[in-house]
């Protein structure tokens, strides 16, 4: 299991409309990922993925975050997530449709 300690994204478009320190943390074991973050509208979510590892360094995540009731695209406050990330050591970068950001995780526990 890892802590990890997500730094603030970068949004690919509309970088006016989106707050760009929406950083977070959130535990992930080798099948889910689960914690909070401030989100693109400057609101706290809590979200939980599962996830999938295709490669070594590579990852896979697919799930809903809360705290969206404003987006158009989420239902009931609730917003699909999706995206890949890849892990170096203890950094990692997050790459989805909609932003991009780094982190750190810190392995807790036995693996």
């Amino acid at each position: 299991m890892n802590l990890v300690l997500q730094l603030p994204a970068y949004h690919w478009h509309n970088q006016d409309q989106y707050v760009q320190d929406s950083g977070g943390l959130y535990l992930q074991t080798e099948k889910y990922a689960s914690g909070m973050f401030r989100n693109s509208y400057g609101d706290t979510s809590l979200f939980l993925a599962r996830r999938w590892q295709p490669a070594e360094n590579w990852s896979l995540f697919a799930g809903l975050a809360n705290g969206y009731e404003q987006d158009q695209y989420a239902q009931h406050g609730l917003l699909p997530i999706l995206g890949a990330k890849y892990t170096n050591g203890m950094f990692n970068v997050t790459l989805t449709p909609m932003w991009a950001s780094m982190g750190v995780e810190i392995p807790i526990g036995e693996k």
